[in-house]
């Protein structure tokens, strides 16, 4: 399952889709979910970058808060899901003018009765393709 999930990692790379998977980011000692993690991948990388999410099950246990302008690429059967109550799953912000051109694609996010699912706000062009939401 590594090799495979490098495999894509390298794939989605060569091919300009991602320049950061979530799976080069293993949970670290005490963490129970998989937020921590998401926002490590996020964090690095930096303003204008794509985080690539391989296909598995994500367990949100603190809402995912995004600043940075990255965009968020996922696998089809990338499953975000909410175990804890928080507001809202993915809480995405846009913060100076020039964040345009950004993106949510691919994968399903689930509030799971816990949590709303997503919040969007604050640009002047973003694009949400191919996401299912559940709640």
């Amino acid at each position: 399952m590594v090799m495979f999930a490098t495999a894509i990692t390298l794939a989605a790379s060569f091919f300009g889709m991602a320049d950061v998977s979530v799976g080069d980011f293993p949970r670290l000692a005490g963490e129970t979910g998989d937020s921590m993690r998401i926002i490590r991948a996020v964090n690095a990388v930096g303003k204008g970058g794509v985080v690539w999410f391989p296909r598995g099950e994500y367990n949100i246990d603190s809402m995912l808060v995004v600043t940075n302008s990255s965009s968020l690429l996922l696998h089809k059967s990338a499953h975000l899901k909410a175990v804890r109550e928080m507001p809202f799953v993915l809480k995405y912000e846009g913060r100076t003018p020039d964040d345009h051109n950004l993106f949510i694609k691919g994968g399903d996010i689930d509030g799971n009765g816990l949590a709303g699912c997503a919040y969007v706000s604050g640009f002047r062009h973003f694009t949400m393709s191919d996401t299912t939401f559940r709640n």
